[in-house]
């Protein structure tokens, strides 16, 4: 039996998709891709093949580990954009086969870290990240709820609610107390746009606090009230508008289990968890 690992370049994109749904079809995250949607996330995520590996019994694909490549600060970094092993080969350490290939590309690319996302129940992928050095980072939540308000809040003078276009996102970190995931970091949502669109609440034309959502999903991306504007009532009047003009259905994926207070605010609306994750990072 011969197994080899190489880059995904050249790699046909039927295959790339049939792999990653059969890898996925099983994980309590239900992920699946078609042809489209495969373009979609390699744009948003900034996902390359080139930098992305893949494990061949006997020439055919039997795993895979996307990865975006991204500018942060002055450095660049690799993001893990979804692993995945078909049933029958997994439990042969491929995870690891392929980490160690793709470490010496990004080292040779200097690339200086390595981002992951792993479920915190997924002790077999956890045991296998130590193993390779990546250690914690963060621990993340991910919840969904329904927000039900009767009637709209109304808004008091000076108050209004205003989109945002994406060249202006840029003034949103004011009101952040941790920093977004990847997936949720401003540059690659903005790539997104105008699946996620943002709604500002300004007073007298200064930023109080925003929203960053796909309508249609109700996936929250980003959220936030400025450290002046809080204590008011404005995170509730973000979400009660957001409701209205959206779905009641909403989700935030993986908010900083660190920030105490944004987690209280969202278990007050009624947000519960269903999926804990681990943020961890290797340094190169």
């Amino acid at each position: 039996m011969t197994i080899s690992i190489r880059t995904l370049e050249g790699v046909p994109t039927a295959e790339i998709i049939q792999v990653f749904n059969r890898s996925f079809g099983d994980y309590r995250i239900k992920m699946r891709l078609n042809q489209e949607l495969l373009q979609h996330k390699m744009q948003v995520e900034q996902i390359h093949l080139s930098f992305s590996a893949g494990v061949f019994v006997q020439d055919k694909l039997a795993g895979l580990m996307l990865h975006a490549i991204d500018a942060v600060g002055d450095e660049i970094w690799a993001y893990n954009g979804g692993t995945g092993v078909v049933p029958e080969w997994r439990g042969q350490g491929f995870s690891a086969l392929m980490y160690e290939y793709l470490f010496g590309l990004f080292r040779d690319n200097n690339i200086s870290q390595c981002l992951l996302e792993v479920m915190e129940t997924n002790e077999s992928a956890l045991h296998v990240y130590r193993k390779l050095g990546f250690e914690l980072r963060r621990e993340l939540d991910c919840l969904q709820g329904v927000v039900h308000f009767p009637k709209l809040p109304p808004l008091a003078p000076g108050l209004e609610l205003i989109p945002v276009s994406p060249d202006a996102w840029d003034t949103f970190s004011a009101c952040w107390d941790f920093q977004p995931t990847w997936q949720n970091t401003t540059r690659v949502i903005a790539r997104a746009y105008p699946d996620f669109s943002a709604i500002g609440l300004y007073h007298e034309a200064t930023l109080a606090g925003y929203i960053l959502s796909n309508p249609e999903t109700g996936r929250i991306a980003q959220f936030g009230v400025h450290p002046r504007y809080r204590n008011k009532g404005y995170g509730t009047l973000l979400f009660a508008y957001l409701s209205k003009l959206t779905t009641p259905r909403l989700s935030v994926i993986n908010v900083d289990k660190g920030d105490r207070a944004t987690m209280a605010f969202l278990h007050k609306l009624g947000f519960r968890s269903y999926v804990a994750q681990l943020e961890m990072r290797k340094i190169m």
